[in-house]
Formats: C-alpha cells, structure tokens, sequence
C-alpha cells in the first residue's frame, strides 16, 4: 500500500475501542508509525483543518472531592458519555482565548485502569463555555476516517 492509498477506519464508541497508550491509539487510528507522542492532541492543538484526536485524563474522585489527573486540568465525562467538561484550574480569566472550534476525536483516559476509550465526536458548545472552562457535546459516536494517514472524517450517526 503506498501513501496516495485511501485507507478507512470506522471509529465507533458502542464498540469498547481502547488503548493502553496515546501512541498506540494514534498508530492504529490514523495509520502513522510514531515510537512515542507526548501531547494531549493529534496532530495538534488545533487540529488538522478536519478534525483533532484528543486524549484528556478524566479526573477522579478522591475523599469525594475531584481530583486533576495532569497539569491541573480536571476533565469530566456526563455519565450518557454525552458531555466533556475541561476545567484549567492553573489559569487565569484572560488565559485561553484561543479555542479549537473542530471536530475532536475524543479518547479519554479512564481513572481506575489507564485505558484511552475512544468516547466519540465532540464539539466546543461556545454557549457554555467560558475562559478556563470548555464544554464540549457529542454529536456522533461513529465516525468513519478517510486517508493515509487519516486526513478527513465523515460522521457516520
């Protein structure tokens, strides 16, 4: 297969797909052959012009009290799977003006087992998102990924 190939992948998040690390999940996903990623974002923060793979740690609740799971960030599932919630507890009211507006592939990192779950398609809900806090809505939990490596989506639900 060479790199002008079209290849495809359906993402789906009834389906259980996990990973055990960022750069597993990216290799298998976009069909890229890296040794090592050491960022939240595939390919960056603010995507590819298509689409973003984003790789959030969920907080977890110690004593009964929420607890960030890198970086001071604390990032909430709804329990439907139907909302992300990220909150920058380090920043200030007039840090993070900038926003991904995209399509984010979202694989959160489970508390208990470490496991990145692909969780499904998400976008920035700007209604109720404010500096230091973005709420992101699932609109699909299947997603089919077009390319080689993997360069454009189409929402399959």
């Amino acid at each position: 297969m060479t790199k002008d190939d079209v290849r495809t992948k359906v993402l789906d998040a009834n389906q259980n797909m996990s990973y055990h690390t960022i750069r597993e999940a990216i290799n298998d996903t976009v069909w890229t052959t890296y040794a090592g990623w050491m960022r939240a974002c595939w390919p960056n923060v603010m995507g590819n012009g298509s689409f973003r793979l984003w790789f959030p740690k969920l907080a977890h609740y110690d004593n009964g009290k929420l607890v960030p799971a890198a970086f001071e960030c604390v990032n909430t599932l709804s329990l439907d799977g139907n909302q992300l919630v990220f909150d920058n507890l380090k920043g200030s009211d007039d840090e993070n003006t900038e926003y991904y507006n995209g399509y984010d592939l979202i694989f959160a990192q489970e508390p208990h087992n470490g496991l990145y779950i692909f969780r499904g398609v998400y976008v920035r809900n700007n209604t109720l998102s404010q500096p230091n806090h973005s709420v992101s809505d699932r609109i699909a939990t299947k997603v089919l990924l077009l390319g080689n490596p993997a360069n454009k989506i189409e929402l399959l639900d």
